[in-house]
C-alpha cells in the first residue's frame, strides 16, 4: 500500500510532536501517528459515556 501523508509544521508543533512519539514509544512517525489516533477515539468513547448520566 501506498501512503503520503505531508504537512508542514511550525517548530513548536514539530517539537510537540516529537515528545509524543517519544512519550509514546514510538519507533516510527507512523506508530505515533496510530497511537495518537487511538488516545483520540478513546477519548471520544468516554466523552460520549458522560452523555449517558
Amino acid at each position: 500500500m501506498a501512503k503520503n501523508l505531508r504537512c508542514d509544521l511550525n517548530q513548536s508543533q514539530f517539537l510537540r510532536f516529537k515528545r509524543i512519539k517519544a512519550e509514546s514509544n514510538s519507533m516510527t512517525n507512523d506508530e505515533a501517528l496510530v497511537h495518537l489516533m487511538d488516545a483520540y477515539e478513546e477519548d471520544q468513547a468516554h466523552c460520549g459515556d458522560e452523555d449517558n448520566d
